[in-house]
């Protein structure tokens, strides 16, 4: 992460993570007004502009009162993945602190999020040497001695991609560059600038956030997002690269083309929404178990004394 100083430095940064509707943004500014934080968009979705109501982006009042960063900047036409989302995350942090405040991410999007923490970066590629392999292990005795190419390197990558011959494809790829150019992605240097991560999962019991979820998404639904779906495919956001996996939007559009009613379409996104957070809270069990996890509504001062117990003096370059 670049630092804004040539001097060896401490910094902090918070983490709000946790499954749709669970209560992020809330906590995020009532944080970032105790502490004197600026608030850095971790969902995937908040960054494309006009997708407003059915991401349950920040009001304009929440985003006037603390500052937020990385939500509308793109177009729906636009591509995002987790290592662009990375280097703007990486920017953004430094220019918080150099105005002496405190870098708090928020949202839900938990690949973005693991790229970041672990400071990963895209693997290398060489599209001649991609088709090269491609005909060298063509047909099902290629298969064969792709698949023993990747046991003999690397047990590991082969676990992670046999069967999928194309994840075996790039993965032999990644590890014939890798050999090259001698790097071993597991011994990362020590970075001048530490950062010292207070990560937060928040999260809810089953029943209280399918309620959220039921709630909020009627909630949407009277505040124009109809409307709001209507006018983003219009713009096509049902054919952009990334934008069109935004939860709702694809649903609402077979109820504007007359396939399915307004109770059936409510009723999809909910389930649609419920599966999210689903997956959701099982990638963060998963992946982040170092994390100090918080049981909303009732454990908020937890999260309130183990942020204060890192005062602002602590955090500055030493």
């Amino acid at each position: 992460m670049p630092c804004p100083q040539k001097e060896f430095c401490n910094y902090l940064s918070i983490f709000l993570m946790g499954p749709t509707a669970v209560g992020k943004s809330s906590l995020a500014i009532e944080i970032a007004s105790r502490i004197g934080g600026e608030i850095i968009n971790a969902d995937s979705m908040q960054v494309y502009q006009g997708l407003d109501i059915g991401t349950a982006k920040p009001s304009a009042e929440e985003r006037r009162k603390i500052q937020h960063h990385l939500i509308d900047i793109f177009p729906v036409s636009e591509r995002l993945d987790a290592f662009k989302y990375k280097s703007l995350a990486e920017k953004a942090a430094s220019e918080i602190r150099l105005r002496g405040k405190i870098p708090i991410f928020a949202g839900g999007s938990g690949l973005y999020l693991r790229t970041f923490l672990d400071d990963l970066d895209p693997p290398p590629a060489d599209p001649g040497l991609a088709e090269e392999l491609r005909a060298k292990y063509a047909g099902e005795d290629g298969f064969k001695r792709l698949a023993e190419f990747l046991l003999e390197k690397s047990p590991a990558a082969y676990r992670r991609c046999h069967p999928n011959p194309r994840r075996m494809l790039r993965a032999a790829e990644i590890l014939i560059l890798e050999e090259k150019s001698g790097i071993q992605p597991e011994k990362k240097a020590k970075k001048r600038c530490e950062i010292r991560n207070l990560c937060f999962v928040l999260d809810r019991t089953r029943d209280d956030l399918k309620e959220r979820i039921t709630r909020r998404t009627g909630q949407m639904l009277s505040a124009g997002w109809i409307d709001e779906a209507r006018g983003m495919i219009a713009k096509g956001l049902l054919n952009s690269p990334t934008a069109r996996q935004a939860i709702g939007y694809r649903t609402i559009a077979r109820h504007l083309a007359g396939e399915i009613p307004f109770g059936e379409m409510r009723d999809k996104i909910i389930s649609e929404t419920i599966g999210l957070a689903k997956r959701q809270r099982s990638w963060f069990r998963n992946k982040h178990k170092d994390a100090t996890f918080i049981t909303l509504p009732g454990e908020e001062n937890k999260l309130f004394d183990i942020v204060a117990s890192f005062s602002p003096a602590r955090t500055s370059p030493r």
